[in-house]
């Protein structure tokens, strides 16, 4: 029943991912998978009732027919009717409380009182286990943290950010960046030269002197080598 469950739960999340998508039809063959895993859980269900019922009813009239009309005193007061009629809502209302108390009459309100109980008690347990899952691991706290927002809900995602140092994209040397400092704004501290952070000085002047060897329509632009033309490419673009 479980794996129904969580069956249903997967392509519900698909389902709202197509219509968002605009895949109308995609979400109906999908809401049709949905309907039959539906059905099967249903007849599982009425499976469990036709073979339990018999034996609740047996089981019923056997401490009925044994205890039916005998009282008994209830380990907790239970309310107390004047003659309670089930098509007069007026002895529905309760009169006081009393500790003798019939078979059926305990049955109900032990039943009723136990399914109470048991219901806040999932309830707590549920807030609870959110709680524990949300909560940060102490080594996690030093970790970067992203948000992922899926069509159930968002979630935080944990990373340890890399500190290796940036480098040159084509020779691969070591780009020294600029000094860090608080005092500094964000536009002294990032770098403005062309291809910043990205080439080295020497690499850099390479690919200015290709773009002026095409400019000057010494070179085309297949001519340049392929390290370089995409960066020369990219400085055209720039200057139009």
């Amino acid at each position: 029943m479980k794996e129904y469950q969580n069956e249903i739960k997967k392509i519900n999340v698909k389902v709202k991912e197509a219509y968002k998508e605009g895949k109308t039809e995609k979400a109906s063959d999908l809401q049709k998978q949905m309907f039959e895993i539906q059905g099967k859980m249903l007849q599982m269900s009425n499976k469990v009732m036709m073979f339990s019922l018999p034996i609740f009813l047996v089981a019923f009239w056997g401490l009925s027919f044994l205890y039916g009309g005998m009282f008994f005193e209830s380990f907790m007061p239970l309310p107390m009717f004047a003659g309670f009629a089930f098509f007069n809502p007026v002895t529905w209302l309760p009169i006081g409380l009393t500790t003798m108390t019939g078979y059926y009459k305990a049955y109900f309100f032990y039943y009723f009182i136990a399914t109470i109980v048991l219901t806040i008690i999932e309830k707590i347990y549920d807030k609870q286990k959110l709680k524990w899952l949300n909560m940060v691991d102490t080594g996690k706290r030093t970790m970067k943290r992203k948000s992922r927002k899926t069509p159930s809900k968002t979630t935080r995602e944990y990373f340890r950010g890399t500190n290796t140092n940036a480098s040159c994209a084509i020779t691969g040397v070591k780009l020294s960046g600029t000094k860090q400092s608080n005092k500094k704004s964000i536009t002294q501290k990032r770098p403005s030269v062309p291809f910043g952070g990205v080439l080295s000085t020497k690499a850099r002047e390479q690919v200015f002197t290709e773009l002026g060897k095409v400019v000057a329509k010494i070179k085309t632009i297949d001519d340049v080598d392929q390290k370089y033309r995409k960066y020369v490419e990219q400085a055209i673009k720039r200057a139009e």
